[in-house]
């Protein structure tokens, strides 16, 4: 949890997020922009994106929020946009979004255990939800051969509802990884022969 300016402040919780995560699930922001993919150097400022009941009971839905600072952890974060009402990744009740960054001690063998990362992914054109999952199970075979710590985990593809707004169609394309050590099987998957998820 961190604090939240705006008033008194009080404690949010924030969700870092990779910064393709909306364009991927098709989701633009309702008012102002997402993180950029590939961020320039004028980018590498500490940005976030709210929902919309944050700015509606936060900040009274003023358009003013827009490239308004708050601070989270005591450190000033510049509001770039404010999500539609019905998005809810990755998880329901997110009231900050903040760009994802990885540092060594996240990605080296003694965060093997690390449980808490959700993958999204978009299926290949002509792909099923069957073919993904037995790729899927491939890779955690795979990991579980090289570590005892996900020997007991298994891996599911269910497709992925409830975060587009109602006017959206494209539910049946995408997919929610659920699986242990998503990083690392997200990249297994990435090198796979002919990847089923884009």
């Amino acid at each position: 949890e961190s604090w939240a300016a705006g008033g008194a402040p009080r404690p949010v919780a924030v969700e870092p997020v990779q910064r393709n995560l909306f364009s991927l699930l098709g989701v633009p922001a309702k008012l102002g922009r997402t993180f950029a993919a590939a961020p320039g150097r004028r980018g590498r400022r500490r940005v976030a994106v709210i929902s919309a009941g944050l700015w509606r009971g936060r900040f009274a839905a003023s358009p003013a929020i827009i490239g308004r600072s708050i601070l989270l952890n005591r450190r000033h974060y510049t509001v770039i946009g404010v999500m539609p009402r019905s998005f809810t990744a990755p998880r329901a009740n997110v009231p900050v979004w903040i760009p994802l960054h990885l540092g060594p001690s996240q990605i080296s063998a003694s965060a093997r255990e690390e449980r808490r990362f959700t993958v999204f992914g978009r299926l290949r054109a002509g792909a099923s939800f069957r073919q993904a999952q037995a790729q899927l199970s491939a890779a955690m075979s795979g990991l579980a051969r090289r570590h005892r710590a996900d020997r007991e985990w298994r891996g599911m593809v269910p497709p992925l509802g409830g975060v587009f707004p109602p006017e959206k169609n494209t539910r049946p394309l995408l997919a929610r990884l659920m699986a242990p050590a998503c990083l690392g099987l997200f990249l297994s998957l990435a090198h796979a022969s002919g990847p089923l998820l884009a």
